[in-house]
């Protein structure tokens, strides 16, 4: 475990400070307003318009933790830990985090990292893995406290995962205008282990053995339902997407499609819940596997989406591209979240598959415009 050792020993280092001022927490919040409503133009019931400023009730809380950093003497990343007793717990936090899906007592001591913000200048600096070292740093050695829940975008679940963070429920957090993640870091060595986290050296020197037996290989079933380093084509359901021809995975060559598979990961969608919103900021694709989904723009539904379909493409060749259209699960739906930068990793892999990735793409584009397009004249008739 020498790599989990080291990461941890180099990423405690960074200078991540802690607020202890008004003024130094007034300059956090309104450091999140310009990333939340100026850049992100996220829906945020606590907005203060006239001060600039996103300030909530829990911020001002006697175990509550503001840590920042600072370059050029400005703020370039911020992040708010909150800590608490099971019993003594906010009703709201422990519904809005599915808490009663983990095995806890009532005298269990959990803890809330929210609000973390990197500023637009500063991302992929490793200022996110410091802030997440510190916290739990903190937690562990100072409060004994070795749950720690959060939330994430699906596009972000595979970088939270290697610094330790997993899904421990299989719901999903429904907001105004995205879904995220549940995630958490348990005291689950064989996960943060295999993830080679700088968070196992923490977990494995302060938690007491107990615990650690007790949440060892943690729900191993939740794991394998986003995980797809098992799975291949012939795994999954093809019943659905096999009626779909012209659909983008139809048409995929078996190799192309298990390259896809091995590199992503599942993520399972409610009837009427929201996969992502018009200005949302969103770089992720997803293809449907199973289900029907609903393309909108303002609330006027332009086309269905069916198994097969390959979705939010166009966010993957736009740095910081706001979402033009509306994504809605009109069923029960299962998805592969692909990232960013899969395009790159399969032509990188094979020339040729990658060749067959982006037949199968534009022609699926060139559909989908032809049935907007279709839709568009049948709505001025």
């Amino acid at each position: 475990m020498l790599s989990s050792y080291l990461k941890y020993h180099i990423f405690r280092h960074l200078p991540i400070l802690e607020a202890h001022s008004v003024a130094e927490k007034c300059n956090i919040f309104k450091f999140r307003y310009q990333i939340y409503h100026q850049e992100y133009k996220m829906v945020e019931n606590c907005y203060e318009h006239e001060k600039q400023i996103l300030e909530e009730d829990i911020d001002h809380h006697l175990q509550t933790i503001h840590a920042y950093s600072r370059s050029k003497e400005e703020i370039s990343s911020a992040c708010r830990i909150h800590y608490s007793k099971l019993e003594t717990l906010n009703p709201a936090l422990k519904e809005k985090y599915f808490i009663a899906d983990i095995a806890l007592s009532n005298d269990q001591a959990v803890a809330f990292v929210e609000r973390l913000t990197v500023s637009k200048n500063n991302r992929g600096k490793y200022l996110l893995i410091g802030h997440l070292v510190h916290g739990a740093r903190k937690l562990c050695r100072d409060l004994n406290t070795f749950f720690c829940f959060a939330t994430c975008a699906p596009s972000l679940l595979v970088h939270y995962m290697k610094l330790g963070y997993r899904p421990y429920s299989s719901s999903i957090l429904q907001f105004d205008d995205r879904i995220e993640i549940p995630i958490a870091v348990l005291p689950d060595l064989k996960f943060l282990k295999a993830m080679r986290s700088p968070l196992y050296y923490l977990m494995s020197k302060y938690c007491d053995k107990a615990t650690l037996d007790k949440y060892y290989n943690y729900a191993p079933e939740i794991l394998d339902s986003y995980l797809t380093h098992n799975v291949s084509i012939d795994n999954l359901d093809k019943s659905e997407y096999l009626n779909h021809k012209k659909s983008f995975f139809y048409n995929l060559r078996k190799e192309t499609a298990n390259f896809l598979i091995k590199n992503s990961f599942f993520l399972s969608i409610k009837k009427g819940s929201l996969l992502f919103d018009e200005k949302e900021h969103h770089q992720t694709q997803f293809i449907v596997l199973s289900g029907t989904l609903e393309v909108s723009k303002r609330k006027v539904g332009l086309l269905k989406l069916h198994s097969g379909d390959i979705i939010g493409e166009f966010g993957s060749y736009h740095d910081n591209y706001a979402r033009c259209v509306s994504i809605t699960a009109l069923t029960d739906c299962r998805v592969l979240v692909l990232s960013r930068s899969i395009s790159k990793k399969l032509f990188q892999f094979d020339k040729t598959l990658y060749s067959n990735y982006m037949q199968s793409y534009l022609k699926s584009i060139a559909l989908r415009e032809k049935k907007l397009m279709y839709k568009i004249i049948t709505l001025h008739h």
